[in-house]
């Protein structure tokens, strides 16, 4: 084996940040009852219900029109506590979450600090306002949020005696059937919840990434900083109309129906003996909690909830829903579901594998994320086009640039690309995966030159820092800047890594830019860092 490809092995298995077992296509749709033709086109919200949402929302935020506001510094917080932020909403009963004046409001508006912002008149606590108030007749209107599913939480409901649907709403979950189903006929059930979890995420700037999702939750972050008013108009769009400004393209009607929040992950939670002893209700080697100290993950949830989730899923669907219609496939694979207890551990790596993600992803979440739809408006930037020009020297200039940003290349397939590569070591087992009729996206990017793409992906795609891929001035000029960088050589937890001794492997996001002191966020922490130790390494920069 030649000390590029061994080196090219490592570099797809720092992009999952594990190694799993992931089949064949044929294979998972057995595993999950599918149907290779099944089509399952994207489900619009019916027309006045969805008008009649936006109406609402658009009206309440008249006055705040190019208003960001600010939230106040987050308080210091260390992995394990990101992830238990949800506790709190969890802890709060929304029976009569009728108002400002509820016990619900008052306890939310206290914990994130609103009520020192409001007292500076900062535009985060008219927004604050508006949300609520929008809530308030979004719920009147009887209609189901279309992302309902994501606020069904029952995690705490043995600890606190009721669910996030609060104790008098009626919520069912049957856990006899695979995987575990809650029912209800209440339109309002969970509302309360979702509104209290996307306000502390947004306040504490708590967002943190499950699965590899580090690229749609790096452009989270970016607009959760850069307005909580944006965040909370965007948050209350996606969660009633499971829609963001100008999404190009619907995602597929399967993600409305997941249920992330009833699937137990510990014991004392309902429905965890229902399930036979020795179960994994976390299927799969630290598929979830990456980055967590493994002897604690039993105790944090096994995927996210709230407003992380519905974002994470509806860009990654959207983008390879989009990148199929335009390859002329209709069908929609269940790819991004809430992962159960006894799941295969084989779907649930591939899911895993299936949130990694491209710079052209990144790109197109930018885009719709931070610039409302329109396509185009972020860049990205880095030196991998040249080292994919050193590799594959049959390569146009042109062609190189769109292979190193992975045009074309559906999120799904690039878990797919992951797996056959670690596995085997031979860079051909890539080729059947991108010569599939999903990513003709790719195929056209390389003018029918698959083959010959490869060894210039494999050296752009994921490169080794060099400590001068990009002009970091232009990043921090930037509205927004999200970074591709080497986790380890920052040094972020202590673990003095040399710079530059590994590829690049994470996304994350610029938090400040002021001279040679930086801050960055990561697992919805921020760190300070200085200019020269992120420059040394960082490959690329996804700016708006």
């Amino acid at each position: 084996m030649t000390g590029f490809m061994k080196w090219a092995i490592f570099l797809f298995a720092a992009a999952a940040g594990t190694e799993c077992q992931d089949p064949d296509h044929a294979t998972l749709l057995q595993i999950r009852g599918q149907d290779d033709a099944k089509s399952d086109l994207p489900t619009p919200i019916p027309g006045a219900s969805g008008d009649a949402m936006m109406a609402i929302i658009n009206k309440a935020f008249a006055g705040l029109k190019d208003k960001e506001g600010s939230a106040l510094p987050p308080p210091v917080k260390d992995l394990n506590a990101v992830k238990q932020d949800w506790k709190f909403c969890a802890r709060l009963d929304y029976s009569s979450f009728s108002g400002m004046a509820s016990a619900a409001a008052q306890s939310l508006r206290k914990e994130v600090g609103l009520t020192e912002l409001c007292q500076r008149k900062d535009p985060t606590c008219a927004a604050f306002d508006a949300a609520l108030g929008a809530l308030q007749e979004l719920r009147s209107l009887n209609v189901p949020p279309k992302m309902q599913n994501y606020s069904l939480v029952n995690w705490l409901q043995q600890e606190v005696g009721f669910a996030s649907w609060g104790s008098t709403h009626q919520v069912d979950v049957d856990y006899t059937s695979t995987p575990p189903r809650a029912t209800t006929s209440d339109a309002i059930a969970g509302s309360g919840y979702a509104f209290c979890e996307l306000v502390v995420t947004t306040m504490r700037q708590s967002n943190a990434q499950l699965f590899s999702s580090c690229g749609p939750s790096a452009v989270l972050s970016a607009m959760i900083m850069r307005s909580p008013v944006e965040a909370f108009r965007k948050g209350l769009q996606l969660y009633y109309t499971g829609s963001l400004p100008g999404l190009p393209v619907s995602p597929c009607s399967y993600i409305y129906d997941q249920q992330p929040g009833i699937m137990p992950f510990a014991a004392g939670q309902p429905g965890f003996s229902s399930f036979p002893q020795g179960t994994q209700y976390c299927p799969g080697e630290k598929t979830q909690e990456e980055g967590v100290v493994a002897e604690n993950w039993q105790e944090l949830p096994c995927q996210a909830t709230g407003i992380q989730k519905m974002w994470i899923t509806t860009l990654l669907v959207s983008y390879d829903n989009r990148l199929r219609q335009e390859a002329g496939v209709t069908a929609c694979p269940e790819i991004y579901t809430a992962l159960y207890p006894g799941e295969s551990e084989q779907v649930a790596g591939h899911t895993k594998a299936s949130h990694l993600t491209t710079p052209a992803f990144l790109k197109y979440a930018c885009d719709v994320g931070l610039a409302d739809g329109v396509l185009g408006t972020c860049k990205y930037l880095s030196d991998g086009a040249a080292k994919c020009m050193a590799a594959a020297p049959t390569l146009s200039a042109e062609v190189c640039e769109r292979v190193a940003e992975g045009t074309g290349i559906t999120s799904e397939a690039l878990g797919q690309i992951q797996t056959a590569f670690t596995t085997s070591g031979d860079p051909a087992s890539m080729i059947p995966i991108i010569k599939a009729p999903s990513e003709k996206g790719f195929q056209l990017a390389t003018k029918g030159n698959v083959e010959g793409a490869v060894p210039g992906m494999l050296a752009a795609f994921m490169p080794k820092a060099s400590g001068s891929a990009i002009d970091l001035d232009k990043v921090c000029a930037a509205k927004s800047a999200m970074l591709f960088v080497f986790t380890d050589g920052l040094n972020l937890f202590g673990k003095n890594v040399p710079d530059a001794s590994r590829i690049c492997d994470h996304w994350i996001t610029m938090a400040t830019c002021d001279g040679d002191h930086l801050e960055i966020w990561s697992w919805g922490v921020i760190f300070p860092i200085t200019k020269a130790k992120l420059m040394k390494n960082i490959c690329g920069a996804v700016v708006q």
